[in-house]
């Protein structure tokens, strides 16, 4: 989770789209399943946790 976190940080400050899409391609190609999976699912906005509200989530934080 630590280096989705990274690769989120990373791409929040990338510039350029290529940077990006290199970021997540090199993710990707190092991140085992199910971890690689997940994040793909997040970040195409396919990950659905029902149970997971946002004010669960801010409560967290």
């Amino acid at each position: 989770m630590q280096r989705f976190a990274a690769l989120l940080d990373a791409l929040s400050t990338a510039p350029a789209r290529t940077a990006k899409l290199r970021l997540i391609g090199d993710y990707l190609a190092t991140t085992p399943d199910p971890d690689r999976g997940l994040a793909l699912a997040a970040l195409t906005g396919g990950l659905e946790i029902p149970a997971v509200k946002p004010a669960v989530i801010r409560a967290l934080v």
